[in-house]
């Protein structure tokens, strides 16, 4: 015996397929939107921001394609191994920086072509050298752009102050033409001088969060272990040897060094020198970096504030350490330095006085509760403001803000 369907579920069924509806469209829609990434790149795998942007938006339910330059030829055919989704890549081997500046022109001429000829919502282009041809595109094909400054050649070197200020002052001017405007530190509102008026949405680089895959519960280990990974150039001006000349005569401590770099010969020295202090691995897998930091007593950056890129943008080694709930060792006068004091997460030093780093390791050595103290900090904030899970909401908002005004 069938039987009757009062009124109320009768209205509860059709309210459910009106929803299930209305998710299947919306799906739909924005299956149909295809956000392009123009970007002059390192090969795919080393920019992890790139991934995580192109992750979030296939995650939002939208179509990715992305044109990439790649300087050093080493990246195969059309798809990447690592990616899924559509590539078109300029083999063009061009070094980086201002040796670049007189092969943009093919650059340009490359992004330009294949954004007429293609289809695509809203045009995501990172940094300068590759703002004009899109801007170019958005405008024949009278679609949106995004223009997000993350980690512009400009601050990599210190050049005289009138070049580098007409050079913010163009970039400055081609980044209002934009939609809209994605930064990476809110600090960089006030190197390119932008005013409320522009449409500015801040989108740090932060670590995917890896809480529950890891156990962050790490027992007390005799030997006090710092470590760093990351790219090791001389240009970046990180003050490893200062690290090193700290910790010469600390008993049970240990610093480990992973990446590579011009700087991967010295480290390697040091290790052989001092091989029960220094350890070098060499460059390993993201998630091993993770797993890393979760077992190490303490994480480090001093690069030096004379570097605009260290002055203005704070890089992920922070995010790192907050999502693991590790304390971060900083130098003074950084973009890093004044989120660590804002939300106490770990101590500042002068990256030039040897005697501040020793005295803030020795410190941090004796005392596991301070320790703990500043992590669990650290990853409060990494919850409430900084995770990548509220940057990626924050990235698809803004296309649905876009895409709803056009």
């Amino acid at each position: 015996m069938k039987r009757l369907i009062s009124p109320k579920e009768s209205i509860g069924f059709i309210a459910r397929r009106i929803k299930q509806e209305t998710h299947k469209r919306k799906v739909s829609a924005m299956e149909n939107k295809t956000i392009v990434f123009v970007k002059h790149c390192y090969p795919l795998e080393r920019d992890t921001r790139l991934i995580k942007l192109t992750e979030a938006t296939r995650n939002g339910g939208y179509s990715v394609k992305s044109l990439l330059w790649d300087h050093y030829k080493e990246l195969n055919g059309c798809k990447h191994p690592r990616s899924n989704w559509e590539e078109f890549v300029l083999r063009l081997k061009v070094s980086f920086g201002v040796k670049s500046i007189p092969f943009w022109s093919i650059w340009w001429l490359f992004v330009l072509l294949k954004l007429v000829s293609m289809e695509w919502s809203i045009a995501y282009v990172i940094d300068l050298p590759s703002i004009v041809p899109v801007l170019i595109a958005g405008r024949l094909k009278n679609k949106p752009v995004i223009y997000e400054s993350e980690n512009t050649f400009i601050d990599q070197v210190i050049v005289p102050q009138p070049i580098r200020s007409v050079l913010l002052t163009i970039e400055k001017n081609l980044a209002k033409l934009s939609n809209a405007i994605v930064l990476v530190d809110e600090l960089q509102i006030q190197e390119l001088n932008l005013t409320s008026s522009s449409k500015i949405v801040v989108i740090y680089d932060s670590t995917i969060d890896m809480f529950r895959k890891y156990n962050l519960q790490v027992p007390k280990n005799k030997v006090f272990t710092m470590f760093y990974a990351g790219m090791l150039y001389k240009g970046k001006n990180l003050n490893l040897d200062k690290v090193i000349t700290a910790i010469r005569d600390i008993e049970d401590i240990r610093v480990v060094f992973a990446g590579y770099g011009d700087l991967a010969e010295q480290v390697e020295k040091w290790s052989k020198e001092m091989p029960n202090k220094v350890k070098f691995i060499g460059r390993i897998p993201y998630h091993e970096v993770l797993e890393r930091s979760l077992k190490c007593s303490l994480l480090f950056v001093l690069r030096d504030p004379r570097l605009p890129v260290n002055r203005y943008i704070c890089g992920s080694k922070l995010f790192q350490a907050m999502m693991c709930s590790k304390p971060l060792l900083v130098n003074k006068g950084t973009s890093t330095a004044f989120k660590v004091i804002k939300d106490n997460c770990g101590i500042l030093v002068s990256a030039h006085n040897v005697g501040e780093i020793k005295k803030a390791i020795l410190e941090l050595k004796a005392n596991h509760e301070l320790r703990r103290k500043l992590g669990m900090n650290g990853r409060k904030a990494y919850e409430n403001k900084y995770s990548w899970e509220i940057m990626e909401q924050r990235l698809l908002s803004l296309y649905s803000e876009i895409l709803n005004k056009g």
